[in-house]
């Protein structure tokens, strides 16, 4: 009987994933319950992955990143990539983007389909657009019809938004797309602002540098309702497969516009947020763009109660700021 490539890579996996798990539960360092559950879900995802051909049409590159971790016997890390799925939480979903720091270096210099090591326990395109795919079909039997998306600046935030971005562009929903790093607080701003549906900043909050995730906003601005977030997750996203997912080129979004510079044109379905003119390198697809830094920045300042005592003590206060992860690099001291 001939053996293809990828059963050997499986029974390989196997053998070492399951020597490592008796190690570690011989040595009291994985307790009975993870051990189970590492012993029936791992090689059974690794599985899956591996089996998936639309995750070849979607990512070239990943099998190749699982059999290479499969190859250096990282038998720890697949066990962790493997053993479960990243949750859809209170706000969204948040994981590993990388598990290494040279994996993350790769991510950074290769784009969202390098060849590192993902699964279904970790943030990289395939989970993002199984999640997303899940709330555009919600949005879509909703009625909803426009989505606000944002990123920071973690390792290729803007490409994995550029991405989800091309999910909801291929389900008929409207984009409207920072052109850079934003402020949750500015996103958010955006949907209430624009009057739109749903918001997505992608984003992992305060988890170190080798984590990404989304945040996911209502047409309010504040976090679903736990009995809506159950919804969305147990009749939408939980269902979804890869066979779900459809993709269109932002190039392609909003071409049947009757005037392709008027943002609230209904046919037009791209547009991008941002300042009063377009940045360098950034591809804006001959799209329109709305000055969203000004309005934003006047709705701020007209939280100041006392502008004359602002006027003439600002210059006297010294303030320090750490930009965390970028996104208020160029926010913050545009508000000082």
């Amino acid at each position: 009987m001939v053996i293809s490539p990828d059963e050997a890579v499986l029974r390989a996996a196997e053998e070492g994933i399951t020597a490592y798990l008796e190690d570690q539960h011989r040595h009291g360092k994985i307790d009975q319950g993870l051990f189970d559950k590492a012993l029936r879900n791992v090689i059974a995802n690794m599985t899956t992955w591996l089996g998936d051909d639309n995750i070849d049409r979607l990512s070239p590159n990943l099998k190749d990143g699982i059999r290479d971790a499969v190859g250096e016997e990282r038998w720890a890390v697949l066990t962790e990539v493997f053993v479960d799925e990243i949750a859809f939480g209170t706000a969204g979903i948040r994981g590993k983007a990388a598990m290494t720091d040279p994996e993350l270096r790769r991510l950074n210099d290769e784009g969202i389909d390098a060849r590192i090591l993902k699964g279904p326990n970790t943030l990289n395109n395939i989970v993002l657009l199984l999640k997303s795919a899940g709330v555009a079909r919600y949005a879509v039997a909703m009625g909803l019809q426009s989505v606000v998306i944002g990123f920071d600046s973690r390792v290729q935030g803007q490409e994995f938004a550029h991405l989800i971005a091309r999910l909801f562009l291929a389900n008929g929903l409207k984009i409207f797309l920072f052109d850079e790093a934003c402020p949750y607080p500015e996103m958010v701003f955006g949907i209430s602002h624009l009057k739109a549906d749903l918001g997505i900043l992608v984003s992992a909050s305060h988890n170190d540098r080798r984590y990404n995730g989304y945040k996911l906003s209502a047409g309010t601005g504040s976090q679903f309702e736990p009995a809506e977030r159950k919804v969305i997750y147990e009749d939408y996203i939980r269902k979804m497969t890869t066979s779900d997912i459809r993709l269109i080129e932002l190039s392609e979004a909003g071409s049947s516009a009757s005037d392709p510079q008027d943002p609230f044109d209904t046919n037009n379905k791209l547009v991008y947020l941002g300042g009063d003119s377009p940045l360098d390198g950034v591809d804006y697809h001959s799209r329109p763009l709305i000055d969203l830094h000004k309005i934003h920045l006047d709705q701020v300042k007209r939280f100041i109660i006392d502008k004359p005592m602002v006027s003439a003590w600002a210059a006297t206060v010294p303030i320090g700021y750490c930009a965390y992860h970028g996104a208020g690099r160029k926010a913050i001291p545009r508000l000082l």
